[in-house]
């Protein structure tokens, strides 16, 4: 599959003539190829990425994560084109690795994720009958990803109490990003408040809905932080909470 970029994307072509070789790559194992291809990701550098996770992924071919990296990529490179042939393929090769990926982890969130986000770059490009299963495909992955999301958030709820209960056990004071663990039994808590980013993301439906393109809104980090402190917790680990802190916390749980 990794030949096929060069077929797909002449104006890569340059890049592609080395990817599968130079003693540095191959010297290096998978772990440090990928974390070298993360940073050239985090640059915003997709075709660099891959020519460090393309010969990550021939010493780890069943690397699910590794496998999203690389559709994502792919997907990258395809936003680049200007030929919608040049899309259509490099899509489809996005498509390709996300599929594989799924196969490994059809529990993965991400992978169902690279699997929807994949089908729907292609299906614009695709024929009409095309595009009908492609809908198809992209909604029952996102059925899925939400579905193992759902279980996962279960399963830490219904073992917050449990983790409360063993830390005071070992008398461990504990530290949490979200209010729920300290509701359950956890010390302290210091985190986005979920409410408000829930308000902030109507405000970005508000602005889509009136004719914004998605592509074109910043992305926003968390403005509003709650502290939250079960005093509770402290008495019984034998702590005190200086009344500094308690006057800064959001909400006290006594």
């Amino acid at each position: 599959m990794n030949s096929d970029l060069s077929k797909v994307l002449p104006a890569f072509s340059a890049i592609v003539a080395f990817l599968p070789i130079g003693a540095a790559l191959h010297a290096q194992s998978a772990d440090e190829l990928i974390k070298n291809g993360d940073g050239c990701y985090a640059k915003l550098q997709a075709a660099n990425a891959l020519r460090f996770y393309l010969p990550a992924e021939r010493l780890d071919p069943n690397n699910e994560r590794l496998l999203v990296h690389i559709s994502r990529e792919y997907r990258h490179l395809a936003s680049d084109a200007t030929k919608a042939e040049e899309k259509r393929k490099l899509n489809g090769i996005a498509v390709d690795y996300a599929k594989r990926a799924v196969a490994l982890g059809p529990n993965d969130p991400d992978a169902q994720l690279a699997v929807a986000i994949s089908y729907g770059k292609l299906q614009p490009l695709e024929g009409n009958w095309d595009k009908i299963e492609a809908s198809r495909i992209i909604k029952d992955a996102a059925d899925k990803k939400t579905n193992v999301v759902e279980r996962l958030e279960l399963a830490v709820r219904l073992q917050r109490e449990r983790l409360a209960e063993l830390a005071l056990k070992h008398r461990l004071p504990t530290m949490f990003g979200a209010k729920e663990n300290v509701e359950a039994g956890g010390l302290m808590s210091y985190g986005a408040d979920r409410n408000d980013l829930v308000r902030r993301a109507a405000v970005y439906i508000d602005k889509i809905l009136k004719g914004a393109k998605p592509f074109d809104l910043p992305v926003e980090q968390a403005s509003k932080y709650q502290l939250v402190i079960n005093l509770k917790t402290a008495k019984a680990l034998g702590l005190d909470v200086p009344p500094s802190l308690l006057a800064r916390a959001d909400e006290v749980i006594e």
